[in-house]
């Protein structure tokens, strides 16, 4: 647009300086004609010093005019600039209210969301009081017709014929087998509304998380289908619920502590593990299944396995409270010497059936020894630590992981091919232990010690009854085909053994034995400043993952657990 105005103007001034010279040369031609000379020449001179002059202006005129033309350009630039400022800031604005409505509408969808979720819980609330209500009225109802029934029969009892009481057992017959099957169909509604009411929960991210697939091949090996994987009504414990009393030990993934429940006084052993470490899928796992063992043990009250009390998670920590023994583990009671061979073979029966219950589980312990048999206020003995179980262990299962403790392990499990019969090995290096105060097998070395596992026999220097010896002599048999305890009858074999033939078994499982020894609090305890967890130094976070997994491990109070008033 400039360069077409500029170009205008400058036709215009060369055509007005074109005429004004054409113009003053005429007029000098005619007026300086009879000029001759010198004033010819400064004629000539003075029309063309007028001419420089005249261009001279032309040009001046021109550079005011492009100046002109400038600014009038600048400033149109300007006015554009700002025009398109203006139209930025409203666009600007125009997409500011747009998100801030979006957000509006998003939180509006938010609410109304846990209006709706409120309301579902209020309606499941209502239809779980109605349920309950409905299911005291039948009771209520039954009670009263049970009542009723009763005196019919007692007053057709004082007036009718002997056939007529065998009628009236009958209709009772009847009746029981109606209420059970009533109490038996109360049971499967309940526990139809109350999974509902679990799966209706805050929804879980599992397949996401590889560590949640974890738990659920765990819970699948373990056959937890029938005990809720977590008890979602009540929310697990924290921390604060807890006074730690003493450091009783350290393992390899945390710290053990005495633990009392403020509400309840109520003793725990509560372990320790640092959380970050469970990034970790090696370590994750053997949480997991040792956290699901415990569980296992204890909601199907097996009395001869450390069983689970809760499970939560600090900032810093994974904790898992256990039942706490009061006589600490068999190895503190070493330090005196071998065990007489009546408290041995109590020890051992409490250990055969612990490992009864985790090899109908298909569970291999892997690392039985003295250290992980603890002993309770009432004399019984437990099996512990289950760090190093491996699940899905059938009976003709063959695993190739290395693991355990050297002197306690089978000779196949040193080559790695080994089935669950490597618990049965490790109980008769135990019950030898336990009888002579030494080792069955050493070495000056591990490689010494391997090679006499698998080479030697175990030396009865000193005085044991025949059935000791050969109860002890079977365990330790170096071919698994032939070791008591690996065949299909399993534990039966060991129970059935004349070492044991005295033994009733049915009351030990019943814990209606006297046992022979009722330990003092032997565990040992160590003050350890505040008793507060400290923070972990370099502490790294938790994968979002792996807290998928870990929230997977919660274990909320209960009352079996024995932390409610």
């Amino acid at each position: 647009m400039f360069s077409k105005i500029q170009k205008r103007f400058m036709n215009i001034f060369r055509f007005k300086n074109v005429a004004s010279t054409c113009t003053n040369i005429k007029a000098a031609g005619e007026e300086f004609k009879p000029l001759k000379g010198n004033e010819l020449l400064k004629e000539k001179i003075r029309v063309r010093q007028n001419e420089i002059d005249e261009l001279a202006t032309t040009e001046t005129t021109n550079r005011k005019l492009r100046n002109v033309l400038l600014r009038e350009t600048i400033k149109n630039q300007d006015k554009e600039t700002q025009e398109q400022l203006q139209r930025q800031t409203e666009q600007r604005s125009k997409e500011k209210e747009r998100w801030m409505s979006l957000e509006k509408e998003a939180q509006e969808e938010n609410k109304r969301e846990m209006i709706k979720h409120k309301e579902r819980n209020m309606l499941l609330n209502e239809q779980l009081k109605a349920l309950h209500k409905e299911t005291e009225v039948q009771i209520q109802r039954q009670t009263e017709q049970r009542r009723k029934e009763k005196e019919r029969l007692i007053a057709l009892e004082k007036s009718a014929l002997e056939e007529n009481t065998r009628e009236i057992m009958k209709h009772k017959q009847r009746n029981l087998l109606l209420s059970k099957s009533m109490e038996t169909e109360k049971q499967k509604k309940l526990k139809k509304i109350e999974e509902e009411r679990r799966m209706k929960k805050k929804a879980r991210k599992k397949m996401a998380s590889p560590y949640c697939q974890v738990v659920e091949k765990l819970d699948l090996a373990l056959n937890m289908k029938e005990v809720d994987s977590r008890m979602v009504e009540k929310e697990p414990p924290c921390i604060e619920d807890f006074q730690l009393q003493s450091f009783l030990g350290e393992g390899s993934f945390g710290k053990v502590y005495k633990a009392q429940h403020r509400e309840t006084g109520k003793l725990i052993a509560l372990k320790t593990l640092v959380l970050h470490e469970m990034n970790d899928n090696y370590v994750f796992k053997c949480v997991a299944l040792e956290q699901r063992i415990l569980r296992l043990g204890s909601e199907r009250q097996c009395l001869f396995l450390s069983s689970l009390v809760c499970s939560f998670q600090t900032e810093h920590y994974m904790c898992l409270g256990m039942d706490y023994a009061e006589g600490g583990n068999l190895e503190s009671y070493l330090t005196e010497g071998a065990l007489p061979l009546e408290r041995v073979r109590f020890y051992s029966a409490c250990i055969v059936l612990g490992l009864q219950f985790l090899h109908e589980h298909n569970i291999a312990h892997r690392d039985v020894k003295p250290e992980n048999v603890l002993l309770y206020g009432d004399g019984y003995a437990k099996l512990a630590d289950f760090g190093l179980c491996q699940e899905g262990m059938a009976y003709d299962s063959i695993n190739m992981d290395i693991c355990g403790t050297l002197p306690f392990m089978a000779p196949e499990l040193l080559r790695g091919h080994y089935s669950r019969s490597v618990d049965w090995w490790a109980l008769g290096v135990t019950m030898y232990i336990l009888l002579t105060g030494n080792d069955p097998f050493s070495g000056a070395n591990a490689e010494e010690l391997l090679g006499n596992i698998i080479t030697e026999v175990p030396d009865f220097s000193i005085d044991v009854t025949e059935d000791t010896m050969l109860i002890i002599l079977n365990l330790l048999e170096e071919n698994p085909g032939y070791r008591l305890g690996s065949g299909e009858n399993g534990a039966e074999d060991v129970k059935n053994s004349p070492f044991f033939q005295e033994l009733d078994w049915e009351a030990l499982e019943k814990k209606q034995i006297q046992a022979p020894f009722i330990p003092e609090n032997r565990t040992t305890e160590q003050r350890e400043g505040s008793l507060e967890l400290n923070p972990v130094v370099d502490s790294k976070p938790l994968q979002k993952k792996v807290q998928w997994g870990v929230e997977e491990l919660f274990y909320a109070r209960s009352s079996s657990s024995g932390l409610e008033t």
